[in-house]
């Protein structure tokens, strides 16, 4: 079960208004929770309690702010 939870690694697709692809970025492995993040007015936060994560506590429930930059 904990892999299917917390898999090795993931990526971020960013869209267009066309839905165009306009960004992707591959996740370092075993750092964030692909099951829990949001967007909120500064950016995207993932979280970073994957249990093989070496900052892992499971009494801190921890997100880690991505902006969108343009390059």
């Amino acid at each position: 079960m904990a892999a299917s939870r917390y898999p090795l690694n993931f990526s971020i697709i960013v869209f267009d208004e066309n839905l165009n692809i306009i960004g992707e970025t591959q996740m370092p492995d075993n750092t964030y929770n692909r099951m829990l993040m949001f967007v909120a007015p500064e950016g995207l936060y993932i979280s970073t309690n994957h249990i093989k994560n070496p900052d892992f506590d499971e009494d801190y429930l921890k997100f880690e702010l991505f902006e969108l930059k343009e390059m």
